[in-house]
């Protein structure tokens, strides 16, 4: 009995711990249901790095690098990827996140990316695409920088800033747009860009900063837009093929070097706005052979055009400036407005003499027509330099006492007519005007006649006239005035008929008019009237014609129709072809809001058809007339017998049922007097 005991405890022993070590087996096995924050695992080349966790949904987020910088090919990484029972979203890039991946040819970013970081592509020597979503709303410092394959990138409207350099040493960067969200183009962003030759800046950039284009050496040509305050120095420094730049007058400052050794400039427009240029800000741009500096221009610094060796004039609009040393070097004359102050000869070690302009006409006299009697006169403006002199000429005979801006004819006589010029001088020259032409007013010519047309009711007719020589226009139908038709068209949206009739336009001026030739305005077919009831207590007060139709040869009738009313009389006024009015001869009673007023076609025929062993006539009749259906056997004997009692019709189209009781019956419907 002992024995047996003791088996038994040693078998318990042995299962339990069997037991043990099956658990313990199976959590050695067991795949972890999640990565721990931090932690990190490898997919495609690429290694994710847990930032987030939500264990009851089962998601989270992680950052995305590459599993080394040896990493090569073309590249898409997912905007989530599975690890486990988890799916994490890709939302973060590390900075230097690709950078020096030498062996990376292109990448597509996920749309779950909302920032590119600092260096996130530097370096990368090999990458030629690169694809950007649409949600990335920054890109970092020098994100791009050195990418020299890279020859064209699109930046998505949704980014707002870019940091200093991200583009920098992108040697094969053809073009680029900057997005419209962008204010401010940092420093270096398009750094040694060498091959870029397009750039389309937004019109909200603000600022320019610090080499933003430094050695773009394939630059042609760039618009500043109008908001651009501040242009950063070496912007474009050693932009080599830029040829010519229009600085807006938003901008107030330029920094030093700026447009240094851009050797194919020829063209610099300094705005109003500048109050001072900083030092060798136009250093080494031998092209340029002259430039204007505006009046509000206070300060240049010493070598601001300096080396410029094709700089022979440099024009100031106000008074000498403060220096920081010599602006200017040889070959460069300075020229100075007359009535400015502080200037010397010479002035910072360059010759100065005034600036004197020959003149020059900013607005012609212009030809005039008149009227004999008129008044007129003649007007130019120029500039150039004072004093101006003007002396007027008619018919190339200068016309005595005629030596001012303007020249007048208190009264135009046939004399007076003919060709007017002025000859503008001054110390340094002379210029002429265009000829203007004194002539008589004559009245307007008729080119284009309006045409006449055929049209339904309804439809909508345009009237044009063209003329020569017309200060305006009147429209006419049928000979009389029509308010308020004073252009070259007149149009009818909807033709009704008392639109029908004659039009012809006069063209006017103040020499006289010319009429037009008659365009007609015809329906193509008759079309009934209509009119609207006016009531008062179940009494018809009234009846007004809406519509008055067209091609009435009688008067029609007037059916009013109603459940409850009875009584109700009236007749119609036709003139033209057209219901004018409705009088109401008896205004009845009992009349309800649902009474509907109807007049009569301007088709006027009486007659039948009856179908052969068939029981339904259909009668054509006159609104409002009285009738008499009549059959009979034998036509010679006229024996007509009634079918029924009298009726007036409310229709002008009306189906009657009749008992056929006999076969060769006819059948006929008068009207009863």
């Amino acid at each position: 009995m002992n024995r047996i005991n003791k088996t038994n405890n040693c078998s318990g022993v042995f299962t339990r711990l069997m037991l043990s070590l099956v658990i313990l087996a199976s959590l050695l096995i067991l795949p972890k249901a999640q990565a721990a924050i931090g932690e990190t695992f490898i997919k495609d080349q690429l290694k994710y790095t847990v930032y987030s966790e939500d264990k009851a949904a089962k998601t989270g987020t992680v950052s995305v690098e590459p599993e080394s910088r040896e990493i090569l090919g073309d590249i898409v990484i997912p905007e989530s990827v599975r690890n486990s029972e988890y799916i994490y979203s890709i939302t973060i890039f590390p900075s230097s996140v690709f950078e020096g991946c030498s062996r990376l040819k292109s990448i597509t970013i996920p749309s779950s990316i909302t920032s590119i970081s600092d260096n996130a592509f530097s370096e990368c020597g090999n990458l030629v695409s690169i694809t950007i979503p649409n949600r990335v709303v920054s890109i970092g410092n020098n994100a791009f920088g050195s990418c020299t394959r890279l020859t064209n990138i699109t930046i998505p409207d949704s980014v707002t800033s870019i940091g200093w350099g991200a583009f920098s040493g992108c040697s094969s960067l053809t073009s680029i747009i900057v997005p419209g969200n962008v204010t401010s183009i940092k420093d270096g962003v398009f750094y040694a860009c060498r091959s870029l030759t397009n750039v389309v800046i937004s019109n909200n950039i603000i600022s320019i900063g610090n080499r933003a284009f430094h050695e773009c050496i394939s630059l042609n040509s760039i618009i500043i837009p109008e908001r651009v305050t501040s242009i950063g120095e070496n912007a474009f420094d050693s932009c080599q093929s830029l040829t010519n730049i229009t600085i807006p007058n938003s901008v107030t400052f330029i920094g030093e070097y700026a447009f240094q050794y851009c050797s194919s400039l020829n063209s610099i427009t300094i705005p109003n706005s500048v109050t001072s240029i900083g030092g060798w800000t136009f250093t080494g741009c031998v092209s340029l052979a002259s430039v204007t500096i505006p009046t509000s221009v206070t300060y240049i610094e010493g070598g601001a055009f300096s080396n410029c060796n094709s700089l022979t004039a440099v024009y100031f609009e106000g008074n000498a400036p403060n220096t920081g040393g010599a602006p200017f070097s040889t070959p460069a004359v300075i020229y100075y407005r007359p009535g400015t102050k502080g200037w010397t000869n010479p002035w910072c070690g360059r010759p100065a003499t005034l600036w004197i302009e020959a003149p020059q006409i900013e607005e012609q006299p212009k030809s005039q027509a008149v009227l004999e009697g008129d008044s007129v006169t003649f007007t130019v403006s120029a500039e150039g330099t004072a004093p101006l002199n003007y002396q007027w000429y008619k018919d190339d005979v200068a016309i005595e006492g005629a030596i001012s801006e303007t020249y007048a004819i208190e009264s135009v006589t046939a004399e007076d007519l003919g060709n007017y010029q002025v000859v503008v001088t001054n110390t340094e020259g002379k210029t002429v005007s265009n000829v203007a032409v004194l002539s008589l007013l004559q009245p307007p010519t008729i080119i284009v006649n309006p045409v006449s047309v055929t049209v339904d009711n309804g439809t909508n007719v345009v009237f044009t006239v063209e003329a020569l020589n017309a200060d305006s226009y009147q429209w006419y139908k049928d000979g009389t005035a029509i308010s308020g038709a004073t252009e070259t068209t007149y149009s009818i949206e909807y033709v009704k008929g008392s639109d029908v009739g004659t039009y012809t336009a006069m063209a006017i001026n103040r020499g006289g008019a010319e009429k037009s030739s008659p365009a007609a305005l015809s329906l193509t077919q008759p079309y009934r009237a209509t009119a609207e009831l006016q009531m008062v207590n179940g009494f018809i007060v009234g009846i007004t014609v809406t519509d008055c139709g067209w091609g009435y040869e009688f008067e029609p009738k007037v059916r009013i129709k109603d459940e409850f009313g009875e009584g109700a009389e009236a007749h119609c006024i036709v003139e033209n072809g057209m219901v004018t009015a409705i009088i109401l001869d008896n205004p009845g009673s009992g009349y309800s809001e649902e009474t509907t007023v109807k007049v009569g076609s301007p088709f006027k025929y009486v007659g039948l058809k009856a179908e052969v062993k068939q029981i339904k006539l259909t009668l054509y009749l006159v609104l409002g007339e009285t009738y008499q259906l009549e059959a009979c056997t034998d036509l010679s004997t006229h024996d007509w017998k009634r079918i029924g009692e009298p009726f007036i019709a409310d229709e002008e189209e009306t189906e009657v049922v009749v008992e056929v009781l006999e076969t060769g019956r006819y059948f006929r419907v008068h009207e009863v007097k």
